[in-house]
């Protein structure tokens, strides 16, 4: 596979130098794709473009799911955004707060370094895990909250008569209406996500891995969650262009209050928010 065009295109000149075939393989989504360089008989790697993947909107891919493709592209995003980027994130704070906070703080959106910051406070403090019975309350945690909290505060939103300002149904069409999802140790996808989420976490803070299914089961079925509270207040964007004015509005208040700091109060400002490094540099995690 080759992941970055950059890499294409510097392994394609190689191979055209050296006369040598090449074999690139990729997916996207559901689809998948073979190409086969021959030199001297098929044209090279980098001599055509593939035309740009079109996005997601992102109101779509969270709230209004109607296709194998968002659910697909909504598990890539959820998988790297807990198991991935904020390891990264603590990873780089850990080497060099102060090259991290720089960094964060320029060329940012408010949202986005507000994202960072959460991440690493939370890998670092109400996140980490002690051992393997934490990954396991983490996991059930998690459960409930994407697959019942979040889809019972958009029902609670949008509930399944609710009908727009033009008198017509809300859950119809692309919009499908959802259903939450109660827990059950006995349902195997249930627990097929609690071992894999639970393994996951405690390899990345190097934790013994447990896969006994049976003794996760039966730790899991002592958990306890909170039971979810409807919110009053919440927002919950129909499309994407609510969201990006909702998100215009906000950056330019913070503007407003940052055009009065100097470059350093910002990084000290950032860096008061995150966890003192000499408190975290012990902590493991990868």
């Amino acid at each position: 596979f080759i992941f970055f065009i950059e890499l294409g295109e510097y392994i394609d000149r190689r191979c055209v130098y050296y006369r040598k075939p090449l074999v690139d393989s990729g997916t996207l989504g559901t689809k998948a794709s073979v190409q086969v360089v021959v030199p001297h008989l098929t044209e090279s790697y980098s001599s055509t473009r593939d035309p740009p993947d079109p996005s997601i909107p992102m109101c779509l891919l969270h709230n209004f799911p109607n296709l194998i493709e968002h659910t697909i592209q909504w598990a890539r995003d959820n998988f790297a955004g807990l198991f991935t980027i904020p390891a990264q994130q603590v990873e780089e704070y850990q080497r060099n707060p102060g090259e991290f906070a720089q960094r964060t703080s320029k060329n940012l959106s408010e949202y986005d370094r507000n994202e960072i910051i959460e991440n690493v406070q939370r890998s670092l403090g109400s996140d980490r895990p002690k051992d393997f019975l934490d990954c396991i309350k983490w996991s059930r945690n998690l459960f409930q909250q994407q697959f019942h909290n979040t889809i019972a505060q958009l029902l609670y939103n949008f509930p399944h008569d609710h009908k727009t300002t033009a008198g017509e149904r809300f859950w119809s069409g692309n919009k499908r209406c959802p259903h939450v999802l109660n827990f059950d140790v006995n349902n195997r996808t249930h627990l097929d996500f609690i071992v894999a989420a639970s393994n996951l976490l405690a390899h990345i803070y190097f934790i013994e891995q447990i896969r006994d299914r049976e003794y996760i089961a039966e730790q899991v079925s002592k958990i306890k969650v909170q039971e979810f509270q409807p919110k009053s207040g919440v927002q919950i964007f129909e499309n994407d262009e609510q969201l990006k004015t909702d998100m215009e509005k906000k950056r330019r208040k913070n503007s407003i209050i940052e055009d009065d700091q100097t470059e350093q109060e910002k990084i000290n400002k950032l860096l008061n928010r995150l966890p003192k490094h000499n408190e975290i540099r012990s902590i493991n995690i990868r």
